[in-house]
């Protein structure tokens, strides 16, 4: 699901942050990261870690993977503060939720005018991964 007309990028100079409270799931994207290869990967367990490293980071990140339900701020509320701030980042959603939760989700993302990239089921597959996050690269 393609929103929007996003940026593309050699893989070697993609700056990813994901954001998933669980450290299976972390590594999982990262390794399909690589697979792709992208090397320059960022992980935060919750949306709270998430926005202190986008405060912190010396450059800007070229994408977004967040999944929703997470402890002390969720994928919900970091959509929020993504879109208070303004964020120009192409966001993936990731979430084992219900299709409506998701849909919810993608939906404050819009009505944020977030550069939502699209969503993905948990467990999320190779071949969605890649689909989704392949036109991102040059």
């Amino acid at each position: 699901m393609q929103e929007t007309s996003l940026p593309q990028k050699a893989p070697a100079e993609m700056r990813v942050l994901v954001v998933d409270d669980d450290p299976l799931q972390l590594a999982y994207v990262a390794a399909l990261l690589k697979a792709l290869a992208i090397t320059n990967v960022h992980t935060a367990d919750n949306g709270t870690a998430a926005i202190e490293i986008l405060d912190q980071a010396d450059l800007p990140l070229d994408l977004i993977i967040s999944d929703l339900m997470m402890p002390t701020m969720d994928g919900f509320d970091f959509l929020w503060q993504l879109a208070y701030r303004q964020s120009e980042i192409p966001v993936i959603i990731m979430s084992a939720q219900t299709s409506e939760v998701i849909h919810s989700a993608e939906l404050v993302a819009q009505l944020k005018f977030l550069k939502l990239v699209g969503s993905l089921h948990k467990p999320v597959s190779k071949e969605s991964f890649f689909e989704m996050v392949k036109p991102l690269l040059l």
